[in-house]
């Protein structure tokens, strides 16, 4: 009688053990798998995280090609930083936005003014167009490749890189714009604007 009393006790302390590693392992089938959705999940929106602004910015400059907008146009739709003062050649500070405008303009008209006279015996001949080969869209897009990445773009705020994105509508447009170029020989008179940010220094504001 104690014999069958011990083996029955044997028996359901293995059915018990044989349970508990059973629910031990449907636990741990059930934690790694939830690791697994989770560890995904986090990927995918790191990466959709990472494709958005690169989506964003082809969205920008494909509708800027549908519209045909210059920077003049696209400039209205953005925020105007203001500067908080500055001073002029003699000391005086100003916080009036049409004399720190008028000052900037003084200060690079100044920098950036021919400073060796042109002579006017020069002859210049003007080369013919018609031997000049058009370009094509592979060297539109090697030139953007070939340009320097994360620099300032102009008042459209497009760069080099934006337009890369945008892929082919972008390099159709500008492999059209540059042979009409060279047809016409008139650039956009947009080309010959800048953006100037005047970058606030501690030393000397």
């Amino acid at each position: 009688m104690q014999l069958l009393v011990v083996k029955v006790a044997v028996s359901l302390v293995v059915v018990v053990v044989v349970v508990v590693v059973v629910v031990v392992v449907v636990v741990v089938v059930v934690v790694v798998n939830l690791v697994v959705v989770v560890v995904s999940l986090v990927v995918v929106l790191k990466r959709n995280e990472a494709q958005e602004p690169e989506e964003k910015k082809k969205e920008f400059v494909l509708n800027i090609l549908e519209q045909r907008k210059g920077p003049k146009e696209i400039q209205k739709n953005r925020n105007k930083r203001k500067i908080a003062q500055m001073k002029d050649n003699n000391g005086k500070k100003t916080t009036d936005r049409e004399e720190v405008l008028e000052m900037c303009k003084t200060f690079y008209k100044s920098l950036y003014e021919k400073t060796v006279p042109t002579p006017k015996n020069i002859r210049m001949q003007s080369p013919d167009t018609d031997d000049v080969p058009r370009f094509t869209k592979s060297e539109v897009r090697k030139c953007l490749k070939d340009m320097r990445k994360n620099k300032s773009p102009g008042p459209d705020d497009i760069t080099s890189d934006v337009l890369l994105i945008a892929g082919e509508p972008a390099l159709d447009y500008l492999t059209k714009c540059f042979n009409e170029i060279l047809k016409t020989g008139k650039i956009p008179t947009s080309w010959e604007e800048a953006k100037i940010i005047v970058i606030y220094k501690k030393e000397a504001p």
